[in-house]
């Protein structure tokens, strides 16, 4: 079984990362690609679009556990994860009986990802700042621009989602990176 001290010093550490910078402590998992979209630069974006959304909420320290399967832990290792470490050695894979395959415990942090992808990581942000997000009942405002609230309002509201008028977010209400 994968664990232990060395995974649990690994682990505060970066929970020590994270409290020392005042910044969330995120856990990236469960990501599941359709064959059709594996290897595709719809897949990347994804991937891209969790930096710039990371980013644009104000940063975070991130860890995921991620399989060797399909080079997903090669992958993410290129865009920005890296080795979890103990005391500067790096903790190998580990094999998951359930899953019946490799994993990589990886690290991450919003503001490094691999300098050769900030371009995609700068236009996901432009693109993020006017996405449309709903929010089930009262859980807070769901900005839409005018046009799409004209073109979802009620099917929206009939629905139980809240669907208030708002631009584009303003750089005021969003922390920059």
């Amino acid at each position: 079984m994968y664990g232990g001290p060395k995974l649990e010093q690994a682990v505060e550490d970066e929970l020590v990362l994270s409290r020392m910078l005042g910044l969330p402590y995120v856990e990236l998992g469960g990501w599941a690609l359709r064959d059709q979209i594996r290897g595709t630069t719809e897949a990347f974006r994804m991937a891209m679009a969790t930096f710039g959304l990371s980013q644009v909420l104000g940063g975070a320290v991130g860890i995921s556990t991620v399989t060797r399967r399909n080079g997903s832990a090669s992958i993410l290792k290129k865009i920005g994860g890296r080795p979890l470490k103990c005391e500067s050695l790096e903790l190998p894979p580990y094999h998951d009986p359930r899953y019946r395959c490799e994993m990589e415990v990886l690290p991450f942090r919003s503001w490094a990802p691999n300098p050769r992808f900030k371009v995609w990581i700068e236009r996901i942000k432009a693109e993020l700042r006017d996405i449309l997000v709903l929010t089930k009942g009262a859980a807070g405002p769901a900005f839409v621009s005018p046009a799409r609230k004209g073109m979802l309002g009620e099917r929206l509201v009939q629905g139980g989602f809240s669907v208030k008028h708002s631009t584009r977010l303003s750089t005021e209400q969003v922390p920059s990176s």
